[in-house]
């Protein structure tokens, strides 16, 4: 693309998602007024997909009517020469994940409450959404994550990336029985592919909330398989279970806004909020945002220097020239700067890159994607270690990561992980594909960003029972997919298989389409550019991060 964009002109890149890619730009206005805005521009390839398109605009549309202090601003939606975007504030500062990681979650508590507290403001704002007539939207967000909270280094904080929420009316709205989001934090009835309110944007913040106690992962160190069993099951640990002495009353709060059934959580994300402020009011001490400001502002001193030394000089090539096409920097992207989170989300993403500096709308910020996305899972995928996989025999087994031969050995601790994938199928004559992007052969292996989250491998062929399979790139992936003929699937497991409750061994899950090409998609070795795959030769796809907020830099 050029470096121009509607009014906008583009001075860096900030990211790259499953369905958009994020930059940095420049509007001029009247008396030679400068705005920075961050615009979000739906990749050209998927730009023809029907599916893409209807949810980039679903996004677009929701957007547009989202205006409150604690959710970010889109200030225009357009098409330029054939590229849909989104315009959107530019916020400097950084994602709340970013922050837990870089204190490994050892801030004061209250200054997660205040974080809580306004993120639950803005959500409360686009849960009560009514069209113009009066209306109600019924918008959930669907992907709240520390990724997806953003505090500036003034202190105010921004709900970002509504890439994947739900709105009532919404084209291509999620069918009951798949879920997007980020497993994580998702509610039980939204990991079961059920339909959600506004109370599993309550849970999610509870998630949050009960990390922020704990000062680590709710999930830490588990796959998503377990996860998903215990979270449907209602068999998370209670806050004071891993903290004794934390506060009765916010262990309460912790408890209820993580009920297993959502009539037993707090109504709304508005009746969390107010506990929240009460708790706060009994502290010694005021909390605002500018003691929110002034603790990331600290932390992040050096980093938002250079990000402001990039646009600066960016800036001054703008006002030297209005026609020559600039030279583009990339901010952040694996280097530890800028977090392109872009939870597009048709990736639940999706979307994200470790420690964010400047961000913006829908760019999740934290390595996702948050589009992201959006991952996608059937109910079935905790139906494991039952009976013999139907349909085909599945070997699954994990070792420990491996780096990636090509990485650079003085990487940073912002750089993506990566780990080894590798895809057997058959028999001869089968065709596979992962995350809807065909096989070139059997083993496929390749080096693949360490996500996290689920993927998606379909083998079928000729006369036999096809089969899929999901997989989740948080360790070395080896996996032999062997396909059986039709007629051996008859009976009552076919019957079951058919209806979508396949029952599979253990280890192995399952999951409805994810309705995306998902962030994270692996850069074949020695493999050549598959046609239809929205990968450019030779380029990553994506910088997605969801790796533990609160691990040691």
């Amino acid at each position: 693309m050029n470096d121009r964009i509607g009014k906008c002109r583009i001075i860096a890149k900030l990211g790259q998602g499953g369905m958009a890619n994020v930059f940095l730009s420049v509007v001029t206005g009247p008396a030679d007024v400068h705005k920075l805005l961050v615009v979000k521009v739906l990749r050209e390839e998927l730009a023809q997909d029907g599916d893409f398109l209807s949810m980039f605009m679903n996004e677009a549309r929701l957007a547009a009517r989202l205006n409150h202090a604690n959710v970010v601003t889109t200030y225009e939606v357009g098409v330029d020469d054939g590229q849909h975007y989104l315009a959107m504030d530019y916020l400097d500062g950084q994602p709340y994940s970013a922050i837990l990681r870089k204190t490994r979650g050892k801030i004061p508590l209250d200054i997660h409450l205040r974080i809580l507290a306004d993120t639950l403001s803005g959500l409360d704002y686009a849960h009560t959404l009514t069209d113009f007539d009066g209306t109600p939207l019924s918008v959930v967000h669907r992907d709240v994550s520390p990724q997806n909270v953003f505090v500036a280094y003034d202190g105010q904080i921004k709900v970002v990336d509504f890439g994947i929420a739900k709105a009532a009316g919404a084209a291509g709205t999620t069918q009951t029985g798949v879920f997007k989001g980020k497993l994580a934090y998702a509610a039980p009835e939204q990991a079961a592919g059920e339909p959600v309110d506004a109370r599993a944007d309550v849970f999610s913040v509870g998630v949050m909330l009960w990390e922020a106690i704990a000062g680590r992962r709710l999930t830490l160190g588990e796959t998503e398989t377990t996860v998903l069993g215990r979270r449907l099951a209602g068999l998370d640990p209670r806050i004071r279970d891993v903290v004794p002495d934390v506060d009765p009353e916010l262990s309460d709060i912790c408890d209820r806004a993580m009920a297993h059934a959502r009539d037993d959580r707090f109504p709304d994300a508005r009746s969390l909020q107010d506990a929240l402020e009460r708790v706060l009011d009994r502290s010694a001490r005021r909390v605002g945002h500018r003691e929110v400001g002034e603790l990331v502002s600290g932390l992040f001193a050096e980093k938002r220097a250079e990000i402001r030394a990039i646009i600066d000089e960016q800036m001054k090539r703008v006002l030297r020239d209005t026609s020559t096409a600039l030279p583009l920097p990339v901010i952040g992207g694996g280097r530890g700067g800028l977090d392109p989170t872009p939870t597009t989300h048709v990736e639940t993403s999706a979307r994200r890159s470790s420690s964010g500096t400047l961000a913006a709308a829908s760019t999740s910020q934290e390595a996702p994607a948050r589009p992201s996305h959006a991952r996608a899972l059937l109910v079935g995928l905790v139906v494991f270690g039952l009976t013999a996989g139907v349909g085909g025999t599945v070997l699954f087994t994990t070792r420990k990561p491996t780096a990636d031969p090509g990485a650079s050995p003085k990487a940073g601790p912002g750089a993506l992980q990566r780990v080894a994938l590798r895809i057997e199928f058959g028999p001869s004559g089968a065709t596979a594909k992962l995350d809807g992007v065909p096989l070139a052969s059997s083993p496929f292996v390749a080096q693949v960003d360490r996500d996290g989250t689920m993927h998606r491998i379909d083998v079928e062929a000729p006369g036999m029972a096809p089969k899929t399979t999901m997989v989740s790139y948080d360790k070395d992936v080896s996996v032999s997919i062997v396909l059986v003929p039709e007629a051996s699937t008859a009976g009552p497991a076919a019957t079951q298989a058919a209806s979508g409750r396949d029952a599979r061994p253990s280890g192995e899950t399952s999951g409805a389409p994810p309705g995306n090409r998902t962030v994270g998609r692996p850069v074949p070795v020695g493999t050549p550019h598959t046609p239809g795959d929205p990968r450019k030769p030779g380029k990553q796809a994506g910088e997605i991060d969801e790796a533990d907020p609160y691990r040691k830099k």
